[in-house]
This record gives structure tokens, C-alpha cells and sequence, in this order.
């Protein structure tokens, strides 16, 4: 079995605390180099600048890792789609002068002829545009995927998800920005590349049919139009950015606080915590409601700016098309043809117009991207950062943090992840994929059994039903430490640290499951404070606050334990 150790803690003067840390811990407290600070969250304001630039290329290059990539192909689709999808626009546009020249002639067969090809460009655009959309959602799940993968790799790379969550203050919320925040850039962003990318083929087409038609005047017309429309959002739409990153930050902080108390519900209910978990909550809601006010009362201006612009763009239509008819240009034509021309030319104008007010109303959308995409853009380079620092710490990049398959840590608290009954008792190895043996399933329920939680295997509806409930919130304290010992009699290490592994179960119960270990040869290493502890352990290791220690023997009366 080898040499067994019982660790006790000693009351005495407190004094200062030395937490030991590892490389990795001690270069996350660290002061960052130049060059890292350079890659550190700014502190600053946020807006369409150089840094974001730096965040979206780099997430680009996840979101389309190879040009061979299955994104790549969705997004050549979904432009395929969007070429298309304008292209039959065009003939749908042009459907009402076509009207207006049958109507004038008064030609029942041409009439006739043209409601049918309209009723097969209706279905056509349809199609084409439900297709788009559809590509369009497909491609936002995809990216998400991606991009979520790549910061999971990093995320749970050595012990990165323990240093952003507890050592590293660089970082706000690294959960939600892994969730919520991808997920709106990812979404908002799919609805707004086709756009993005169709606009200059689109304005290049329309722009030269409003000159054939209107001459030079209606080109500056236009493009002044759209120039003054820009340069109006830029300017109010850049403050905006930084209040969507406070926005998500607060939305992440008052999140935090309700998951706190739903992981604490229990001990928050004996102590009678109402009150003031009430009051905190309430402050974090102030915070965020505050946060989002000034972020509702700065996009009222933008609104009311986008708003302006798309009606101004209704009236800039006809009085671009009226520049060739007062000068004279169409007087050769009767009522009917000028009629049609007219209507030919407001659709020519009014989409050029339409598509250029379409890229100033993207402006309330980019908010939220370029917002979402500083702030998942930071989580990426700090990860990469400590990925580096992991990679050159005395540790191999594939090391096992927690000890290897030899060595097993038991806090006081166990950690229960989701998933089956048998989830927990393997974890953390995964479930195997061809299933586990009648003698492997025995062997878990004699487990269960020899820690009196058979009923538990029947409240879950065996040890393979997927559990959807919290298990901190299905099982008690001493629960869980039992639970916990079955992971630890499937496992069978070697070496085993218990912090406290017992102290929510009875002596009677503690008792078994030493005998337990023991019978499987573990070499345990206990911290606690119970005396009944001694009993199941060889040495007994002081520890004073002034650094020194103390070994002794533990002396065992005869028909003991511990041999």
C-alpha cells in the first residue's frame, strides 16, 4: 500500500497566507510584456479602428480556416444565391412599367402574357430568397461552430479556463463571451455579409443604368447622398460601440449573480439570505439598466438619422428622374411610353438609392458586431497569450494538470459535470462509444450499493438516461462525497489527496469507504479535522504557520485499522 499520511491543519496565530502557484499561475498574476500588453483588452474606447481590424481578422481566419472549407463553399452559395436572387429583382422591379405600357395600350393578349410571367418571377424570387436565407442561417451555425471549437481549444488548453476565471482579471465574463457574444456576432454578422459583399456589384450595375438615364447630375445626386449619409453615422455610431461593450459586460455581471445564487440556493436558504441577495441583485440590474439607458438614448439620434435617410431617399428618387423630363429629353414620347419610362427609371433610382440607404441602416447592426467582435476578439488574444506562456512553461503543452491516471485530487466539494449517471462515475474520461461490459456495469452499481446509493440509479432512470437537472441541485452534500468515492473506487489510482472528502458524511459511512480505498491499495493523503481520520492513516504531517513542519507516527491500539 505504501506509506499513508494524515495532514492536519493548525489553529494558532493567523498569519499571512502562502498560496503556492505554478509557472502557469504566477505568469497570469504577472505584469504582461509590451508586446502582450499590446494584445491585452484596451482600456480605452471601441469603434471601427485599427485594434478592431486586428480582432476581426483574426477571427476571420477561424471562420474560413482553408479555401477549400465547408464555409468557404456555403458562403460561395450564398453569394450564388444573392447574384441571383438581384438579378430577378431586376425583372421584378421593371414589372410595373411593363403594366403601365399594356394597361395604355389597352392589349388584352399582352396583358394576359405578362400576369403569367409575373406569377412565375414571384415564385422564382421565393425560392431564390427563402434559399438565401436559409444559407444564410446555415452559414451563421456554422461559423459559431467553428469559432466556438477554436476558443474551446484554447479555453481548456493546461489550465487557461482556471487562470481568465479566477487568476486573470484581463478578461470580464469569459463564459459569456464564449456563448452569447459569439452567437450575436455570428448571427448578425451572416445577415450582413451578402450584403456587405453584393453592394459593389450591385451599385456598380445600378449606378451606370442611372446615368444612361439621368446623365451625371443623378450620379452626384445619389453618391453625395449616401457620402453625407455616412460620414452622419460614423460619427454618431461610434460612441455607441463602446456602450454595447459595457452593455454585454453588465448583462455577463448580473448574469453571474443570479447563477450565484441559484448554485448557492441552499446555504443562502439557512442563513436567510433574501435581503440582501435581493439588494445585490437589484444593484446589478441598476448597473445594467443604467448601462443600457445611455446605450438606447445614443442610438435614439442613430435611429432617428437612419430613419431620415430612407424617406429623404424616396423623395431624392423623383427628383433625380425629373431632371431629364424638364429638360426637355423624353417630349417625343406619348402618355403611355412616358408613363412606363418613368416607372422604369424611379426602380433604377430608387433600388441605387435604396441599396446605399440599405448600407446606412447596417449601421445599428454593426454596432453589435464590431462590439461583439472586440470583445470576443480580446478573449482571443489573451488565450493566445497564455497558451504561449503554457507552451513555454516547464511543462509539455499535453501535460496532465491534475496528476495523471495515477494520482486523484477529492475537494471538499466535488465537481459533478452534466450528463448520466455513469458520466459521473467515469469522468473524466469520456463515455466509450461501443458501450461498457455487464461486469464494468456490476461493478458500477455494487459501487453505488456499497455507498447506499442504489436509489439513486432508480430516481435517474438507470445509469444511462440522460439527466437533465442540475445534479448539484438533485443530490445533498453527502451525496456527492459518496458519489464522488464511486468515481474513485472505478478509477482505482494510486495516489489519493482528500481535502475534507468526508466531512458531509457519518462516521459509519466514513468508515466504509476508507476500508474501501484501502482494500484497493490506495496510498491516501487526507486534510480534515476529524480525529476518526488517524485511524485509517500511518503518519501524521503538522503544519505551522511559521513554514516548519512536523512528522509523526501514528501509534494504532491493537485490533486497529491501519496495520
Amino acid at each position: 500500500m505504501g506509506a499513508v499520511m494524515a495532514c492536519a491543519r493548525q489553529r494558532s496565530r493567523p498569519t499571512p497566507a502562502r498560496r503556492p502557484t505554478t509557472d502557469a499561475q504566477k505568469s497570469a498574476d504577472q505584469p504582461a510584456s509590451p508586446a502582450e500588453e499590446e494584445r491585452t483588452p484596451e482600456e480605452g474606447g471601441y469603434g471601427l479602428d485599427r485594434t478592431f481590424c486586428r480582432h476581426a481578422w483574426a477571427l476571420l481566419k477561424v471562420m474560413f480556416p482553408s479555401l477549400g472549407s465547408f464555409s468557404v463553399f456555403q458562403l460561395v452559395v450564398l453569394l450564388i444565391f444573392s447574384g441571383s436572387e438581384q438579378y430577378v429583382v431586376y425583372w421584378v422591379g421593371i414589372i410595373p412599367s411593363r403594366y403601365y405600357q399594356v394597361l395604355g395600350d389597352k392589349d388584352w393578349n399582352a396583358f394576359g402574357t405578362l400576369t403569367a410571367e409575373c406569377l412565375g418571377l414571384v415564385l422564382v424570387i421565393s425560392f431564390v430568397k427563402g434559399s438565401r436565407i436559409y444559407i444564410s442561417t446555415i452559414l451563421y451555425v456554422t461559423w459559431r461552430q467553428l469559432v466556438d471549437r477554436f476558443l474551446h481549444r484554447r479555453y481548456f488548453t493546461g489550465i487557461n479556463y482556471y487562470l481568465l476565471n479566477v487568476m486573470d482579471s484581463r478578461i470580464d465574463n469569459p463564459d459569456q463571451r464564449i456563448t452569447q457574444d459569439v452567437d450575436k456576432m455570428c448571427k448578425t454578422l451572416s445577415t450582413m455579409f451578402s450584403q456587405l459583399i453584393m453592394a459593389p456589384f450591385i451599385v456598380g450595375y445600378y449606378t451606370y443604368s442611372v446615368y444612361v438615364n439621368t446623365g451625371y447630375i443623378g450620379i452626384l445626386s445619389i453618391y453625395g447622398f449616401f457620402v453625407v449619409a455616412t460620414v452622419v453615422n460614423k460619427v454618431i455610431m461610434t460612441p455607441i460601440v463602446t456602450y454595447v461593450v459595457k452593455q454585454e459586460e453588465k448583462e455577463g455581471t448580473f448574469r453571474f449573480k443570479h447563477m450565484q445564487v441559484r448554485v448557492h440556493a441552499e446555504a443562502l436558504g439557512f442563513q436567510g439570505c433574501s435581503a440582501v441577495e435581493e439588494h445585490r441583485c437589484n444593484r446589478r440590474l441598476s448597473a445594467l439598466v443604467s448601462t443600457q439607458m445611455s446605450l438606447f438614448n445614443r442610438r435614439f439620434m442613430l435611429t432617428v438619422v437612419v430613419n431620415l435617410f430612407d424617406y429623404l431617399g424616396g423623395i431624392l428618387n423623383y427628383l433625380v428622374i425629373s431632371i431629364p423630363i424638364f429638360a426637355g429629353l423624353y417630349d417625343d414620347r406619348t402618355p403611355q411610353q412616358l408613363s412606363a419610362l418613368i416607372s422604369q427609371n424611379s426602380f433604377v433610382c430608387m433600388y441605387l438609392i435604396f441599396n446605399f440607404t440599405q448600407l446606412v441602416d447596417l449601421a445599428s447592426s454593426a454596432t453589435d458586431v464590431v462590439g461583439c467582435t472586440h470583445r470576443v476578439g480580446q478573449l482571443v488574444e489573451r488565450l493566445a497569450v497564455l497558451e504561449q506562456r503554457w507552451k513555454s512553461s516547464p511543462h509539455t503543452p499535453d501535460e496532465d494538470t491534475s496528476g495523471g491516471p495515477d494520482t486523484c485530487l477529492m475537494p471538499q466539494r466535488p465537481f459533478l459535470t452534466d450528463g448520466s449517471l455513469r458520466q459521473q462515475i467515469v469522468y473524466p474520461e469520456r463515455l466509450k462509444e461501443g458501450g461498457y461490459t455487464v461486469s464494468e456495469t456490476e461493478r458500477m452499481l455494487h459501487y453505488l450499493e456499497l455507498v447506499q446509493l442504489s436509489s439513486l440509479a432508480d430516481r435517474c432512470g438507470g445509469l444511462d438516461s440522460e439527466v437533465n437537472k442540475n445534479w448539484y441541485d438533485m443530490l445533498s452534500p453527502g451525496e456527492m462525497q459518496r458519489l464522488f468515492f464511486v468515481r474513485l473506487f472505478h478509477h482505482r489510482p494510486v495516489f489519493v489527496f482528500m481535502d475534507e472528502a468526508t466531512s458531509a458524511v457519518s462516521p459509519d459511512m466514513e468508515e466504509i469507504l476508507y476500508q474501501e480505498c484501502l482494500r484497493l491499495k490506495m496510498t491516501l493523503f487526507s486534510v480534515g479535522h476529524r480525529e476518526s481520520l488517524t485511524a485509517y492513516h500511518d503518519w501524521k504531517l503538522h503544519l505551522f504557520n511559521d513554514g516548519t513542519w512536523r512528522l509523526d507516527p501514528i501509534e494504532h491500539a491493537a485490533g486497529g485499522i491501519c496495520p
